[in-house]
């Protein structure tokens, strides 16, 4: 067993999606005296390998500022681990992360980027890739994640958002991610590039009703292989309704040297007092003309027993290389508070990517329980149990118990 594989979700901001780290919120002090706020997590843990045997001693530290103002939002973390196994000592990142978002009359601006380091037999644990809303977002290399080796990735995004308050806004988009690695053992391991940009349009037609259409284009350079070029147009309409809007979506994407894709889905939201419901039906033709359904639900609900969060989707997508794969995720979690002091929480994750064409399947599903206790408002005891899976059937399964400390302040 990889140290550190099956165990808890790590501290800190790793897996936030990149735009969710300037929405966190400030702590109240900061709040009511409008300062710049400081947070410094700490918590030391020990593993127990229940699956192999052994036993790790691991340190996570994560750091984060994050100031607001009535029209704008920063956000600066940075997050890692030590890992003690033994006489050996290992460093598990650095992850770092940029946010920030401004607004003004009608327009806005939003900006994003991390850097990280993983190894890459740790790099395919789904905690990792739950987002602030639950949902579980893949990265286009997730099948290949195997092996030994370092991988290192660099993103970075940024949209401009024009006419805000026009019958017509404009928004500019572009991104780029790059990723390396160092020693990978597996040849499926290769540096890459992608460069994304995008231009959409958005139609206020009154009555609560938009409609908008977005051109994309995006290329891909692999070491090794030619560059890959891809378009996309998605085209949406959506009505708002007392309880929540109604949607519907049409997208075409083509990439070069492959044939046409084309997904259609209709969606609806829907409020209630004890939570929320978004959900979607659609149809999608994958580039050789097969058809495949797909499908997205999210769920919150709040209930006197503790709350309950799920999350289920399935796509067409372009992955490795940019060929074509069905990609399934599914997201579950339960939060309970006993007492006033001690809070439980049951999750289940799973993934799945099925290429349409040549290619082999790739699953891996977690499992977790845990437990917090609050000693003070800043120290927690946390104890739990957390298992793995992939798809050749290999089992990890880790209990841990620790400590947590948060340091919060203002400068």
């Amino acid at each position: 067993m990889t140290p550190g594989r099956g165990a808890p979700p790590r501290p800190g901001l790793r897996g936030l999606p990149l735009a969710a780290l300037a929405l966190l919120p400030l702590p109240a002090g900061a709040q009511e005296a409008g300062l710049p706020a400081l947070v410094f997590d700490l918590s030391p843990r020990l593993e127990a390998d229940l699956s192999g045997g052994g036993a790790s001693a691991v340190t996570g530290l994560a750091f984060s500022l994050l100031d607001a103002t009535p029209t704008s939002r920063l956000s600066l973390a940075a997050e890692g681990s030590i890992r003690l196994d033994g006489e050996a000592r290992t460093f598990s990142g650095p992850s770092l992360s940029f946010g920030y978002e401004r607004d003004g009359a009608g327009e806005s601006l939003t900006a994003s980027a991390t850097l990280s380091r993983t190894e890459v037999d740790d790099a395919t644990d789904l905690s990792d890739f739950v987002g602030e809303d639950g949902v579980i977002v893949l990265p286009p290399d997730f099948e290949a994640l195997e092996g030994e080796g370092t991988r290192r990735e660099a993103s970075a995004e940024v949209a401009l958002a024009l006419r805000q308050d026009r019958p017509l806004g404009v928004t500019l988009s572009a991104g780029a991610t790059r990723i390396a690695y160092e020693d990978a053992s597996s040849p499926d391991l290769v540096d890459s590039l992608r460069l994304r940009f995008g231009l959409g349009l958005t139609a206020r037609l009154g009555g609560g009703r938009t409609a908008s259409a977005t051109l994309r284009y995006a290329t891909l350079d692999e070491e090794g292989a030619d560059l890959s070029e891809t378009w996309g147009l998605d085209l949406g309409a959506a009505a708002e309704r007392p309880r929540g809007p109604l949607s519907a979506s049409l997208s075409f994407e083509r990439t070069e040297g492959q044939g046409l894709r084309v997904s259609a889905s209709l969606g609806r939201t829907l409020a209630f007092p004890t939570g929320a419901l978004s959900a979607s039906l659609g149809l999608s033709r994958g580039e050789d003309g097969d058809l495949f359904p797909t499908a997205s639900l999210q769920l919150r609900r709040e209930t006197p027993q503790g709350t309950l969060s799920l999350s289920l989707a399935q796509a067409l997508r372009a992955g490795e290389d940019d060929g074509e794969e069905l990609a399934t995720t599914l997201s579950a979690r339960f939060d309970r508070a006993l007492t006033p002091r001690l809070g439980l929480t049951l999750d289940a994750l799973y993934a799945a990517t099925d290429p349409t064409g040549e290619g082999e399947a790739t699953r891996e599903a977690e499992l977790g329980a845990a437990a917090r206790y609050a000693l003070t408002p800043a120290w927690g005891l946390d104890a739990g149990l957390r298992a793995s899976r992939d798809e050749d059937g290999e089992d990890d399964v880790t209990a841990f118990l620790g400590l947590s400390r948060r340091f919060e302040g203002t400068f």
